[in-house]
Protein backbone atom coordinates (compact mmCIF):
# COMPACT_ATOMS: atom_id res chain seq x y z
CA UNK A 1 0.00 0.00 0.00
CA UNK A 2 1.23 3.60 -0.77
CA UNK A 3 1.10 5.78 2.08
CA UNK A 4 -0.73 8.51 0.02
CA UNK A 5 -4.12 6.46 0.99
CA UNK A 6 -6.62 6.65 3.49
CA UNK A 7 -7.34 3.56 5.29
CA UNK A 8 -10.21 3.37 7.54
CA UNK A 9 -9.31 1.45 10.79
CA UNK A 10 -11.68 -0.50 12.95
CA UNK A 11 -10.92 -1.69 16.28
CA UNK A 12 -7.69 0.84 16.55
CA UNK A 13 -7.70 1.59 20.12
CA UNK A 14 -7.86 -2.07 20.85
CA UNK A 15 -4.21 -3.88 21.94
CA UNK A 16 -3.16 -4.60 18.67
CA UNK A 17 -5.28 -1.65 16.65
CA UNK A 18 -3.10 0.74 18.90
CA UNK A 19 0.02 -0.57 17.56
CA UNK A 20 -1.35 -0.61 14.03
CA UNK A 21 -2.99 2.92 13.90
CA UNK A 22 0.78 4.37 15.32
CA UNK A 23 2.65 2.49 12.51
CA UNK A 24 0.42 3.33 10.15
CA UNK A 25 0.17 7.00 10.96
CA UNK A 26 4.27 6.92 11.36
CA UNK A 27 3.95 6.00 7.91
CA UNK A 28 2.27 8.99 6.71
CA UNK A 29 -1.00 7.04 5.77
CA UNK A 30 -3.96 9.07 6.15
CA UNK A 31 -6.26 6.92 8.91
CA UNK A 32 -9.98 7.13 9.57
CA UNK A 33 -10.44 6.02 12.66
CA UNK A 34 -13.89 4.61 14.15
CA UNK A 35 -13.67 5.04 18.33
CA UNK A 36 -16.59 4.02 21.25
CA UNK A 37 -14.64 5.43 23.59
CA UNK A 38 -13.58 9.11 23.35
CA UNK A 39 -10.97 8.75 26.05
CA UNK A 40 -9.20 6.29 24.04
CA UNK A 41 -8.52 8.49 20.91
CA UNK A 42 -5.11 8.43 20.17
CA UNK A 43 -2.40 11.12 19.98
CA UNK A 44 -3.46 13.97 17.77
CA UNK A 45 -2.01 13.25 14.10
CA UNK A 46 -2.92 15.32 11.48
CA UNK A 47 -3.28 12.25 9.06
CA UNK A 48 -6.13 11.22 11.59
CA UNK A 49 -9.61 11.51 11.52
CA UNK A 50 -11.77 9.95 14.63
CA UNK A 51 -15.15 8.73 14.19
CA UNK A 52 -17.19 8.12 17.34
CA UNK A 53 -19.60 5.62 17.29
CA UNK A 54 -19.58 1.93 17.63
CA UNK A 55 -19.38 -0.89 14.48
CA UNK A 56 -23.07 -1.77 14.50
CA UNK A 57 -24.08 2.03 13.42
CA UNK A 58 -24.30 1.83 9.88
CA UNK A 59 -24.12 5.14 9.65
CA UNK A 60 -21.07 5.63 11.51
CA UNK A 61 -19.34 2.74 9.24
CA UNK A 62 -20.19 4.63 5.91
CA UNK A 63 -18.57 7.93 7.36
CA UNK A 64 -15.98 5.88 8.18
CA UNK A 65 -15.36 4.15 5.27
CA UNK A 66 -16.40 6.61 2.89
CA UNK A 67 -13.41 8.11 0.39
CA UNK A 68 -10.96 5.31 2.01
CA UNK A 69 -9.07 2.70 0.10
CA UNK A 70 -9.13 -0.10 2.05
CA UNK A 71 -10.66 -1.09 5.28
CA UNK A 72 -7.98 -3.07 8.11
CA UNK A 73 -10.15 -4.50 11.04
CA UNK A 74 -8.39 -6.10 14.51
CA UNK A 75 -12.08 -5.87 15.69
CA UNK A 76 -11.95 -7.96 19.18
CA UNK A 77 -15.06 -8.80 21.57
CA UNK A 78 -13.44 -6.08 24.16
CA UNK A 79 -13.52 -5.64 27.67
CA UNK A 80 -16.00 -5.76 28.96
CA UNK A 81 -16.70 -8.23 26.14
CA UNK A 82 -19.34 -7.85 23.99
CA UNK A 83 -21.67 -10.53 22.81
CA UNK A 84 -20.28 -13.20 21.11
CA UNK A 85 -22.65 -12.14 17.33
CA UNK A 86 -20.48 -8.79 17.28
CA UNK A 87 -18.07 -10.01 14.78
CA UNK A 88 -20.90 -11.78 12.62
CA UNK A 89 -22.86 -8.41 12.75
CA UNK A 90 -20.01 -5.69 12.17
CA UNK A 91 -18.59 -8.16 9.77
CA UNK A 92 -21.62 -8.32 7.69
CA UNK A 93 -22.39 -4.13 7.93
CA UNK A 94 -18.65 -3.79 6.91
CA UNK A 95 -18.69 -5.67 4.13
CA UNK A 96 -21.95 -4.14 2.57
CA UNK A 97 -20.93 -0.55 3.09
CA UNK A 98 -17.51 -1.19 1.28
CA UNK A 99 -19.72 -2.51 -1.54
CA UNK A 100 -21.75 0.30 -1.76
CA UNK A 101 -18.41 2.58 -2.24
CA UNK A 102 -16.68 0.00 -4.52
CA UNK A 103 -13.93 -0.51 -1.62
CA UNK A 104 -11.96 -3.81 -2.76
CA UNK A 105 -9.34 -4.02 0.03
CA UNK A 106 -10.35 -5.63 3.46
CA UNK A 107 -7.60 -7.00 5.76
CA UNK A 108 -8.99 -8.65 8.71
CA UNK A 109 -6.77 -9.61 11.49
CA UNK A 110 -8.78 -11.97 14.00
CA UNK A 111 -8.57 -15.33 16.84
CA UNK A 112 -11.40 -16.80 14.05
CA UNK A 113 -8.14 -19.30 12.78
CA UNK A 114 -8.20 -20.61 16.16
CA UNK A 115 -10.06 -23.56 15.88
CA UNK A 116 -11.08 -25.15 19.44
CA UNK A 117 -13.61 -28.13 19.82
CA UNK A 118 -16.57 -26.36 20.24
CA UNK A 119 -15.89 -23.34 18.07
CA UNK A 120 -19.00 -22.74 15.66
CA UNK A 121 -16.93 -20.64 13.01
CA UNK A 122 -17.68 -22.42 9.89
CA UNK A 123 -21.57 -22.57 10.76
CA UNK A 124 -21.57 -18.49 11.94
CA UNK A 125 -19.52 -17.08 10.04
CA UNK A 126 -17.60 -18.49 7.08
CA UNK A 127 -20.45 -20.34 5.55
CA UNK A 128 -23.00 -17.52 5.46
CA UNK A 129 -20.79 -14.53 4.98
CA UNK A 130 -18.13 -15.94 2.77
CA UNK A 131 -19.58 -19.16 1.43
CA UNK A 132 -16.85 -21.33 2.13
CA UNK A 133 -17.10 -25.33 3.98
CA UNK A 134 -14.53 -24.70 5.91
CA UNK A 135 -12.39 -21.81 7.13
CA UNK A 136 -9.40 -22.88 5.15
CA UNK A 137 -11.03 -21.97 1.74
CA UNK A 138 -9.40 -18.72 1.06
CA UNK A 139 -9.23 -16.81 -0.89
CA UNK A 140 -12.90 -17.24 -1.59
CA UNK A 141 -13.10 -17.87 -4.93
CA UNK A 142 -16.49 -15.97 -6.42
CA UNK A 143 -15.72 -12.98 -4.22
CA UNK A 144 -14.59 -9.61 -5.69
CA UNK A 145 -13.40 -8.37 -2.61
CA UNK A 146 -9.72 -8.22 -2.19
CA UNK A 147 -9.73 -10.07 1.40
CA UNK A 148 -6.78 -10.98 3.41
CA UNK A 149 -7.48 -12.83 6.79
CA UNK A 150 -4.77 -12.99 9.29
Amino acid sequence: MKSNQKIAVIGGTGKSGTYLVKELLSRNFHVNLLVRNPEKIPEDSHNLTVIIGDVLMENKVEKLIQGCDAVVSTLGLGIPASTPDLFEKASLIILKTMSSFGIKRYILTTGLNVTTPSDQKVKRFCKPLLGWSKCSQFPPKASKMNMNLF
